[in-house]
């Protein structure tokens, strides 16, 4: 008779794949201000990762309201590391998807302030605030869905970046 209290190798695996799919243990969203810079992270290897920063309007510096956005790619969702998408779609299924401007830079994509609109950084912002997770993918032929992020807590954590937004 199998003893049943015993840990096998297949109950651990069905317990790590549980709770790996499980939204409840989602890489948490991070925040911080260093150098006149509100910065906003959120993801994982697995999920994608997405960078935001956006410098203070109170810093005194050059790139007060400066908003710049990086994504880097869930491990081994671009078959094709080459892949050179000039946009991206994001969609959290609550709103219509929105198209951000992008370029490669290394293993990420990155849309820096000059590339983003007034209209653009504000509809991103409330989209990252209100939705519960959120997708991205290339703009490119195929489609790559690249980083599939939860938003949970991500309200919390971007507060600080409505000297981002255009005042009105």
């Amino acid at each position: 008779m199998q003893n049943l209290t015993q840990p096998t190798g297949l109950r651990i695996l069905a317990v790590a794949l549980v709770l790996s799919a499980s939204p409840t243990f989602a890489a948490p969203w991070t925040d911080g201000f260093q150098m006149g810079t509100f910065i906003a992270s959120g993801g994982s290897d697995a999920e994608g990762y997405l960078g935001l920063e956006c410098g203070s309007l109170e810093s005194g510096h050059s790139w007060g309201g400066d908003m710049n956005i990086t994504i880097t790619p869930a491990v081994g969702s671009l078959p094709d590391p080459d892949v050179k998408a000039k946009s991206v779609f994001f969609e959290t299924g609550l709103a219509p998807a929105l198209q951000v401007p992008v370029r490669r830079e290394g293993d990420s994509f990155v849309a820096h302030s000059d590339m983003l609109s007034d209209d653009l950084r504000a509809a991103l912002l409330s989209m990252l605030t209100k939705g519960n997770g959120l997708r991205i993918k290339t703009a490119t032929t195929p489609f790559y869905d690249i980083a599939d992020l939860s938003l949970e807590g991500s309200s919390k954590t971007l507060e600080g970046f409505e000297d981002c937004l255009p005042t009105p």
